[in-house]
Formats: C-alpha cells, structure tokens, sequence
C-alpha cells in the first residue's frame, strides 16, 4: 500500500476519504505505519475541498498532491447516455482538477512541490485496440473515457 510506504518513509501522509468512518478505519489500520492522518474530502464539492486545504494548511502544508480518486462507470457504450458521464467525470476528472485547483496555494509554498494524477490503462487509447492487452475488451465506455481525459489534463 502507498500510504504504509510513505509513512514508513517519514511522510506525513493526509489519507483522503469521502465518508469519515470508513477514513478512520484505514487510519487505523495504518497505525503502525507512521503519521497518518484522515482528510475527509468530497473532490466533487468545492466547499470540501476548501475544507480539506484549510484543514492541511492548519497542519503544516503539503509538498505532495496524489489525486487517487476514482469511479467505475462499465455499462457498455450502446446503452451510455451523456447523463450516464456526469457522475464518473466529475470524480475521475472533475474532482482531480478541483483538488489540484484548491491545493496550488499551498503547493507554491512547497520547495519541490509535486502532483501527481492517478490514471489507469483503461485511458490509453492504444490499449484498447491490441489483443493482448489486458484493457482490450473492457465494454465500458464511461471509465476509459474519464480516464483518457484525466491523462490529456496531466500532460497539459
């Protein structure tokens, strides 16, 4: 786990959650990894993440921004209506873009700030069209879609 490995390393480590009890318990069950603290946070809601960079400024600031936040979306794409985007979008791409939006000020602060963007395989366009890779035949049109997007924000 990339939490234990960072906090083994001396990092203090804000573990992010959406729901407050299931955050405590992955803490919890990190214990013995080191300083690992939750950050409750909403990436599809402005007014939780002003919460959360309040919450991380008031302990020390951030010189590390993992964006890891994810949905599945797998219908396939014959039965996908736009509607059907508005949810995985705003948490795979959305939500990245407002974290990162939300935590620039304190990142400036940092001497070697970093971000770094949690994609997948599934964004890969190329993947999806050879044989053996393992994203070929996903029928989900909603997920790689998201993730794809994501991949062209990081590169921008």
């Amino acid at each position: 786990m990339r939490v234990r490995r960072l906090a083994g390393q001396g990092w203090t480590v804000w573990l992010g959650s959406r729901d407050k009890q299931r955050g405590l318990e992955a803490v919890a069950s990190l214990a013995d990894a080191g300083d690992v603290r939750l950050l409750v946070i909403d990436v599809t809601s402005d007014d939780s993440v002003d919460a959360a960079v309040a919450t991380v400024e008031a302990g020390g600031g951030v010189d590390v921004l993992v964006n890891n936040a994810g949905m599945l979306g797998a219908q396939p794409a014959s039965e996908t209506t736009a509607a059907d985007l508005l949810g995985c979008f705003g948490v795979n791409l959305l939500g990245p873009v407002r974290v990162m939006h939300g935590f620039l000020p304190l990142l400036q602060r940092s001497e070697h700030p970093r971000v770094v963007m949690v994609s997948s395989g599934h964004g890969v366009v190329r993947f999806h069209d050879r044989r053996v890779a393992a994203e070929h035949g996903f029928v989900g049109l909603v997920y790689p879609s998201s993730k794809s997007a994501l991949n062209m924000v990081t590169t921008m």
